[in-house]
């Protein structure tokens, strides 16, 4: 689909590679301290991504990603986003984010920061099912 006005370039980069590369409207990510959205022209970024969800648009195309933390820069019409994890959100699998919830929740804590590793397992894992949809039966 072609876009249908300014546009601006968005590379998602994660340790295996790049895993997007493409020329989009606008995109919407989870930064340190809230939502952020950018669009094309937009002054020099550098920013600390949480766990979430990076939103990207091309036309009537919105395509979402889950994102697991990193740092988003943009400078010069190129969003630059560097994770360690990045899934379309349509290759989760609720049954598989269910049980890494279920692991998270069982790691031990035994100091400040085990603590902090438990929080994040949950956190990370919580968002990931707050992004699959629930399997509909009959």
């Amino acid at each position: 689909m072609s876009p249908g006005g300014p546009t601006f370039r968005l590379v998602l980069v994660t340790p295996e590679g790049v895993r997007a590369e493409r020329t989009v409207e606008s995109a919407v990510m989870q930064a340190h301290d809230g939502s952020i959205g950018i669009l094309p022209s937009r002054a020099p970024l550098l920013c600390r991504l949480d766990v979430g969800v990076l939103r990207v648009k091309v036309g009537d195309e919105v395509s979402r990603w889950f994102v697991d933390g990193g740092f988003a820069r943009m400078l010069h019409d190129e969003l630059t986003v560097l994770t360690s994890e990045a899934v379309p959100v349509g290759q989760l699998d609720r049954r598989t984010v269910e049980a890494a919830l279920a692991e998270a929740r069982h790691l031990p804590v035994t100091d400040e920061a085990s603590r902090w590793r438990r929080a994040r397992a949950v956190h990370r894992a919580r968002t990931m099912l707050s992004l699959t949809e629930p399997v509909l039966t009959d």
